[in-house]
């Protein structure tokens, strides 16, 4: 054994030789667990997308097959083709990774947008287009850091005017931020979930049902991360989580809608999941009445 460095405990490194070092192969049961743990599904379909990639095999694991089977037929999974259904629904989709005669089940919920733009109120926009110029690293000076305890995190703005809470969020346009403006929100996570990325509204005034927004993954930060959701019917005295999740593992915008499962006036909170200091951009927030 060998030491460098200095501190406690020092850098340190072991020499071995190669026929000290035994290697084992995967197990055919260990392959379909990795391979399926590889996979990335988009979890959300919007209008604009009327087809999926489903791989069959996988590059990187030889011998490994996948097998995709959907709950409901708006996602033919022999082509990919999406046929949107009138109304938002939520489907099923679930991979069958198989190798000799071992398999590992893997699924996710899948929105597929509906086609029915009638049935839908768009009561509030969020897109921060309305946010004050650029300051300091082209972050809006509405809201120019994670942390701005002079105002609590808050921010009025949008259509119409709405008071927002952005904790560990700020306002950004650098030429990482994926915006379809000039701004989006740039939320990072954090190991205590306390003070992990959380976008609240406060204001008590919509009656809707249905949150829809945009979201990537910010710059070349690390995929995986997840987007929670909270809704409270108490003036955000006490929340209730919705059971509905979504994982980010996209670097281009893509839409997402979530029903809240509420009637009257609420209010909701988009919530990072605890992690380790990874950003992802969330824009043109809507809430929406469905009919």
């Amino acid at each position: 054994m060998s030491a460098f460095g200095y501190g406690t405990p020092a850098n340190q490194m072991k020499i071995v030789r190669s026929t000290d070092v035994t290697a084992a192969a995967m197990t055919d049961k260990q392959a379909t667990e990795v391979a399926a743990a590889s996979l990335e599904i988009v979890e959300s379909i919007p209008l604009n997308v009327n087809n999926v990639t489903l791989p069959t095999t996988l590059e990187g694991y030889e011998g490994v097959t996948v097998e995709w089977t959907s709950s409901n037929a708006a996602l033919n999974t022999e082509t990919g083709a999406v046929t949107h259904p009138v109304s938002t629904l939520d489907l099923t989709l679930t991979a069958t990774v198989k190798k000799g005669t071992d398999q590992t089940v893997r699924s996710w919920t899948v929105t597929v947008f509906g086609t029915n733009l009638e049935s839908l109120s768009f009561l509030h926009t969020l897109d921060l287009e309305d946010a004050d110029p650029s300051g300091s690293y082209g972050c809006s000076n509405t809201k120019p850091k994670y942390t701005v305890e002079a105002t609590n995190d808050m921010v009025d703005l949008g259509d119409p005017v709405t008071k927002w809470q952005l904790k560990n969020a700020l306002i950004g346009g650098d030429n990482n931020d994926k915006r379809t403006g000039m701004y989006a929100i740039r939320t990072q996570s954090n190991n205590d979930q306390a003070r992990s990325g959380r976008i609240e509204l406060q204001d008590n005034v919509y009656d809707f049902n249905m949150l829809e927004f945009d979201a990537a993954i910010y710059g070349a930060n690390r995929k995986g991360m997840v987007l929670m959701f909270e809704v409270s019917t108490d003036d955000g005295v006490t929340w209730t989580q919705l059971e509905r999740e979504y994982t980010i593992n996209h670097f281009d915008l893509v839409k997402y809608r979530v029903r809240t499962g509420t009637t009257g006036n609420v209010r909701v909170a988009i919530v990072l999941k605890a992690g380790t200091g990874q950003r992802i951009n969330i824009d043109n927030i809507r809430l929406i009445k469905e009919a």
